[in-house]
């Protein structure tokens, strides 16, 4: 479990440090203030710099399109990556986390260009000398030390194409090589959830699903994948249906309303994040305020049962005032609430202990 962690240079964090890690984080703070980034930046970490291009892909920051290339092929932008979106000479980020298992560990993503241009000179400069032309960037990625992992061709502008059909979506999960699962504020798929549903199905963990959705609805009695087309699956809501009390024939689960489908994906996800890192991006959308006590209360007993580490965002009071009426019944140490503020360097943490306190005498936590 992680227990620090330390960005540097990674979009709006030139220098940040955030420690006091627990089993449960809810990252809190106003618009822009790099709740996101932050959660993009452990992404990065966890899969050893192997995805960097995921959150490109994710937030769509790809340049215009250009007519020259194949029909949908596009460029993405991996100055959109680093500090301040400029790219200058030998551009660096890096992060870095420690856990309580092992020795602190780093992933570093440098960009250089063959040329070595001048330290005030801003690299990809159009106003460059023509003799001064450098062949095109690479991006190089290292883990836990100098020694070079990848390497990885841009294009003049520090651009990144995708081969076509080597690339996957940027779905909820890295694959079963990496022990994460990314859950963002977009539409969730019905790929993300069939992605994990073979880790669940026919096994005691799809009660612990029932007992999520029946948070929402009392009548549900099963859930299965009932298996659409894959182009279906890109879609909301899609590949499932449910045994309804109400009702004789199965439903699809997406006519029950978009708080269902996103219990439910979020419930597939934490039961089967076996010692995984589970990042979701504004936890309670879609949800009722009522509920997310219930939530919190699964999200940390499913954590602690699988070794899983969680790490949440969220804008709303109520979801913070939620994660406080557990803190006295969970184990102790097992929750924090992490402030973030633009341009500070280290996260405000509030340990367990103190998140009631807080939440009751109305300190601004969010």
């Amino acid at each position: 479990m992680i227990e620090t962690l330390e960005i540097h240079g990674y979009r709006c964090f030139q220098s940040f440090r955030m420690s006091g890690l627990a089993r449960v984080n809810l990252l809190v703070g106003r618009n822009n203030c790099g709740k996101t980034a932050l959660l993009e930046a452990m992404e990065l970490w966890v899969t050893g710099g192997a995805r960097f291009y995921v959150p490109l892909l994710r937030r769509g920051e790809s340049f215009p399109e250009d007519p020259n290339l194949p029909e949908g092929e596009l460029e993405y932008d991996v100055r959109q990556l680093f500090h301040g979106r400029e790219i200058t000479t030998n551009a660096e980020l890096e992060v870095a986390a420690r856990s309580r298992a092992g020795p602190e560990r780093k992933v570093c993503l440098q960009v250089t260009e063959s040329s070595r241009p001048g330290p005030d000179r801003v690299m990809g400069d159009e106003a460059s000398d023509a003799d001064d032309a450098a062949e095109p960037p690479t991006l190089l990625v290292r883990r836990n030390g100098p020694a070079l992992d990848r390497a990885i061709g841009l294009t003049a502008r520090f651009g990144w194409r995708p081969q076509a059909g080597s690339v996957p979506e940027p779905g909820p999960t890295g694959g079963q090589r990496f022990a994460y699962l990314f859950l963002s504020t977009g539409p969730w798929s019905g790929r993300v959830a069939s992605d994990m549903w073979g880790r669940i199905a026919l096994t005691d963990d799809e009660d612990r699903i029932l007992d999520a959705l029946h948070l929402l609805d009392s009548g549900i009695e099963k859930v299965r994948f009932v298996g659409t087309h894959p182009r279906d699956l890109r879609r909301e809501a899609r590949g499932f249906a449910v045994k309804h009390a109400s009702f004789r024939p199965p439903v699809p689960i997406g006519s029950l309303g978009d708080g269902i489908w996103r219990v439910f994906v979020l419930a597939t996800a934490l039961v089967s994040a076996k010692g995984s890192l589970v990042l979701v991006d504004e936890i309670d959308t879609g949800l009722h305020h009522t509920v997310m006590r219930d939530v919190w209360r699964i999200a940390l007993k499913t954590a602690e049962r699988l070794g899983a580490q969680v790490f949440a965002t969220t804008h709303s009071l109520d979801c913070i005032s939620a994660l406080a009426e557990i803190c006295e019944d969970a184990p102790q140490g097992s929750i924090a609430l992490h402030r973030i503020e633009l341009g500070k360097a280290e996260a405000v943490t509030y340990p367990q202990e103190d998140i009631p306190t807080a939440v009751r005498h109305g300190i601004e936590t969010r």
